[in-house]
């Protein structure tokens, strides 16, 4: 079931909808498996006010690692 689920959310081409179906595969699999999950590693990444257009990814250990960046920088005067 876990396995269709997570297979139907890979094959959709809709955001919102792969968005709801990869929720609810963690769900089932929160609910089908016995686990402890004791670990969530969290980036911090600051920016400088000048730099603007930088979005940071879930994915993204160091910025650009997996997606790509598209910034402005406009120094002050």
């Amino acid at each position: 079931m876990i396995r269709r689920s997570s297979s139907r959310a890979d094959g959709e081409l809709d955001p919102e909808t792969r968005l709801a179906l990869y929720e609810e595969t963690g769900h089932l699999l929160v609910a089908d498996v016995p686990t402890i999950i004791f670990y969530h590693r969290t980036n911090t990444v600051l920016v400088k006010p000048f730099v603007s257009g930088y979005v940071a990814t879930p994915m993204d250990f160091w910025p650009g690692q997996l997606t790509l960046l598209i910034i402005d920088v406009e120094r002050p005067a």
